[in-house]
């Protein structure tokens, strides 16, 4: 007899607890086999004089049975809810690969269930071959095949699916992976992944259609990764396809119609196309463009301030009626501009940190765009304490003699931009690692502003530690 191992009683008496029972008669997965002495199609009632397992490996018959929300001597009715119910309850358990039913007749209105069951098995292992581009713990990552867990097939067609989309995202469009497993007893086994990586593919072509606004050169021109063969890009190497700067690319590519007037754009698919000896591939790239649209009218509500009427806020804004739409425009001079002639600044320089600028678009037929942009101004902040943190050699007065945020002083979104940008002229921390920290506190409408640096590393030390 093979060894059971026993399932924790009370979570499965939970779940047949909890189950609810769903009135479908049973999941297409579901295999229901009448034996010789059939039961008649029309609906009977039957008392359950015995319940059965075969094929488990590891659960327990008498836990598992007194689990089901079927019990011996239940009336159940036949087609009815009660067996559907149980079926049900089985697959929940996520415990099977297959589970059938054969009903009994055993006459006097008594009933015998006999449930057959494939038990998914234990994975212990896995392992990779023919692998050189990734390492193994890397593939295993991406599979998400964990040592002890319960494996069905399509978990493995899954993982060996993962693996082969990881290779192509790298260029690799011909590799391959595929799994067979090792029994080793008792219900467990160990997989092992056999990869043919191939080799990365050459772009040959790049072909765009549907584009009437811009040439063929011009679109290609707006990629930035993923670029065609020539003559003399062989000398240096053929470009290859890697499908995430790809995607990346065709964002680009969508920026590019929007900040040319076609807010429309939509990129309707892409296809890949190999040649003849499956080195190199073509690329289809296929666009609506929609129309081009201009700016027709702008208005402005919520601004009561002397230092944002509607005249600054245009004088300020930039766009006028009749300007193509530029959408990455749009988004610049109303939120953040290098130099912070942009809607924003005027109330975040002046200390309103809560200001913020909604935008509506709204499209007039047939080609023109109508901006409504409203305003929330808030209330003014002052910066109340000045924090400096990660420095363990830099003295803070070293720092603080760069700030142009003062304690006192109203926040000025330039100010600490200005400051940011000494402290990395003092050549002393990781440039892309100085951030603000900017704490409101409403209750007295003050700031608590702290840089955050990440010194460089160095064998010296600074000049005016």
């Amino acid at each position: 007899m093979k060894k059971t191992q026993p399932l924790i009683t009370l979570v499965l008496t939970a779940l047949a607890f909890n189950f609810t029972v769903n009135t479908v008669e049973a999941k297409t997965r579901t295999k229901v086999t009448e034996p010789a002495k059939a039961i008649e199609a029309k609906q009977n009632s039957f008392t359950v004089a015995k319940i059965s397992f075969v094929g488990l490996e590891t659960l327990s018959e008498q836990e598992l049975t007194a689990s089901l929300p079927v019990k011996v001597n239940d009336r159940i009715t036949i087609p009815g809810t009660e067996l559907s119910g149980a079926m049900q309850y089985l697959w929940q358990l996520q415990r099977f690969s297959d589970i059938s039913v054969e009903k009994n007749d055993l006459g006097q209105g008594r009933i015998s269930l006999r449930f057959t069951v494939h038990e998914l098995r234990i994975l212990d292992k896995v392992t990779f071959e023919g692998n050189r581009k990734y390492k193994s713990d890397e593939l295993l990552t991406k599979t998400a095949l964990v040592a002890g867990q319960k494996i069905s097939e399509q978990d493995l067609l899954t993982a060996a699916n993962k693996i082969e989309k990881l290779y192509a995202t790298k260029g690799y469009l011909t590799a391959g992976a595929e799994f067979t497993l090792k029994d080793n007893g008792k219900n467990h086994v160990a997989a092992h992944f056999t990869i043919s990586e191939g080799s990365k593919v050459a772009i040959e072509k790049i072909t765009f259609h549907g584009n009437t606004a811009f040439s063929q050169n011009k679109l290609k021109g707006v990629f930035k990764e993923t670029s065609q063969n020539s003559w003399w890009r062989k000398i240096f190497g053929a470009p290859k396809l890697d499908k995430d700067k790809f995607s990346d690319d065709k964002n680009l590519l969508e920026e590019f119609y929007r900040n040319n007037g076609y807010r429309d754009v939509r990129i309707l698919r892409d296809s890949i196309s190999y040649t003849a000896d499956k080195k190199g591939v073509f690329l289809d790239i296929f666009l609506e463009e929609g129309r081009k649209y201009s700016i027709r009218n702008i208005t402005w509500s919520g601004n009561t301030k002397d230092f944002a009427t509607t005249a600054i806020l245009n004088n300020n804004f930039r766009i006028k009626k009749g300007d193509v739409y530029n959408a990455r425009m749009i988004q610049e001079r109303l939120n953040y501009s290098q130099d912070n002639s942009d809607i924003s600044s005027l109330y975040l320089d002046r200390g309103y940190l809560a200001f913020n600028a909604k935008l509506d678009e709204k499209v007039v037929k047939p080609d023109s765009v109508d901006l409504a942009i409203s305003l929330r101004e808030g209330e003014q902040f002052q910066l109340n304490t000045i924090n400096i943190k990660g420095n363990s050699k830099t003295k803070d007065h070293v720092i603080r003699r760069e700030l142009y945020t003062i304690p006192g002083d109203m926040f000025s979104r330039s100010n600490v931009v200005r400051s940011i940008r000494e402290l990395n002229m003092l050549n002393y921390f990781e440039p892309d690692r100085i951030s603000p920290d900017v704490q409101q506190n409403p209750e007295n409408n003050t700031v608590d502003l702290t840089y955050n640096v990440t010194e460089k590393q160095t064998d010296t030390f600074n000049a005016s530690v």
